[in-house]
């Protein structure tokens, strides 16, 4: 996704980055590809913050199963328009606020994003709540 295109979705979507939020949207497709790269091609995948998609479209290809976990109602109606593929799950909420076992595809092989720094840590924590190792 271009820089141009992300404007453009923003504007008809009238949203702005939300600093408080953490929010900055990765848009470039060679690191999106890079990190999808990364994931196993087998299991279900849990992405936190999709944002426009961009991990998101290179993840899905690879996934059983992909659920997304978007703060912003007006991003998760965007995602859920973009894309139509019955392997992702897109779900509105503010993931640190939620059941990471209520959601469709748990256990995760993978969870990916662009996580804010603000939140990375957080995040970590309450994916290892309850979790043995």
């Amino acid at each position: 996704m271009l820089l141009t295109e992300l404007m453009g979705h923003l504007r008809r979507a009238g949203l702005r980055p939300d600093k408080k939020l953490g929010q900055n949207f990765l848009i470039n497709s060679s690191v999106a590809s890079r990190i999808a790269a990364e994931i196993p091609e087998e299991g279900s995948v849990l992405e936190i913050g999709p944002g426009f998609g961009s991990l998101t479209e290179k993840l899905l290809p690879r996934s059983e199963s992909l659920s997304v976990v978007e703060i912003s109602g007006s991003i998760t109606s965007f995602l859920s328009n973009r894309f139509k593929d019955e392997r992702l799950n897109v779900i509105q909420a503010d993931f640190l606020e939620i059941d990471p076992s209520d959601l469709p595809g748990y256990p995760f092989v993978t969870i990916a994003g662009n996580l804010p720094y603000s939140i990375s840590s957080p995040i970590l924590f309450r994916m290892m709540e309850g979790r043995r190792f």
